[in-house]
Protein backbone atom coordinates (compact mmCIF):
# COMPACT_ATOMS: atom_id res chain seq x y z
CA UNK A 1 0.00 0.00 0.00
CA UNK A 2 2.93 2.26 -0.09
CA UNK A 3 6.17 2.34 -1.97
CA UNK A 4 9.23 3.96 0.28
CA UNK A 5 12.21 4.45 -2.91
CA UNK A 6 11.81 3.77 -6.64
CA UNK A 7 14.95 3.16 -9.34
CA UNK A 8 13.86 3.85 -12.78
CA UNK A 9 16.68 3.13 -15.44
CA UNK A 10 14.70 1.93 -18.83
CA UNK A 11 17.32 3.52 -21.57
CA UNK A 12 15.44 6.83 -22.07
CA UNK A 13 11.92 5.65 -21.94
CA UNK A 14 11.91 7.02 -18.16
CA UNK A 15 9.12 9.16 -19.56
CA UNK A 16 6.86 6.50 -20.69
CA UNK A 17 7.12 4.66 -17.87
CA UNK A 18 7.10 6.76 -14.94
CA UNK A 19 5.02 9.40 -15.59
CA UNK A 20 1.90 7.42 -16.62
CA UNK A 21 2.50 5.82 -13.35
CA UNK A 22 2.53 9.30 -11.53
CA UNK A 23 -0.30 10.68 -14.22
CA UNK A 24 -2.68 7.22 -12.54
CA UNK A 25 -1.79 6.34 -9.08
CA UNK A 26 -2.83 8.23 -5.97
CA UNK A 27 -0.64 10.32 -4.54
CA UNK A 28 -0.02 7.53 -1.25
CA UNK A 29 1.42 5.25 -4.15
CA UNK A 30 4.62 7.57 -5.16
CA UNK A 31 7.42 7.00 -3.71
CA UNK A 32 9.28 9.10 -1.20
CA UNK A 33 12.60 8.68 -3.07
CA UNK A 34 13.03 8.28 -6.77
CA UNK A 35 16.01 7.34 -8.66
CA UNK A 36 16.23 8.19 -11.73
CA UNK A 37 18.87 8.01 -14.68
CA UNK A 38 19.44 11.27 -16.62
CA UNK A 39 18.53 10.57 -20.41
CA UNK A 40 16.60 13.87 -20.93
CA UNK A 41 17.52 13.75 -24.58
CA UNK A 42 15.08 10.87 -25.36
CA UNK A 43 11.69 12.22 -23.31
CA UNK A 44 9.31 13.76 -24.56
CA UNK A 45 8.21 14.90 -21.31
CA UNK A 46 10.66 16.11 -18.57
CA UNK A 47 10.38 13.74 -15.73
CA UNK A 48 12.53 16.30 -13.63
CA UNK A 49 9.89 19.13 -14.06
CA UNK A 50 6.85 17.03 -13.75
CA UNK A 51 8.12 15.65 -10.50
CA UNK A 52 9.68 18.76 -8.99
CA UNK A 53 5.82 19.81 -9.92
CA UNK A 54 4.36 16.93 -7.73
CA UNK A 55 6.65 18.34 -5.09
CA UNK A 56 9.91 16.19 -5.34
CA UNK A 57 13.19 18.42 -5.22
CA UNK A 58 16.39 17.06 -6.36
CA UNK A 59 18.66 15.54 -4.00
CA UNK A 60 22.69 17.04 -4.95
CA UNK A 61 25.51 14.56 -5.71
CA UNK A 62 24.45 12.04 -7.85
CA UNK A 63 26.32 11.17 -11.08
CA UNK A 64 24.62 9.09 -13.10
CA UNK A 65 21.73 9.57 -11.76
CA UNK A 66 19.12 12.01 -10.24
CA UNK A 67 17.84 11.54 -6.84
CA UNK A 68 14.60 12.93 -6.16
CA UNK A 69 12.58 12.84 -2.43
CA UNK A 70 9.42 13.74 -1.58
CA UNK A 71 8.71 14.88 2.15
Amino acid sequence: DRIDAMKIDVEGAEDLALLPFMDNSPERLWPKLILVEHNDRYWKRNVIEELASRGYREIPGATNNIALVRE
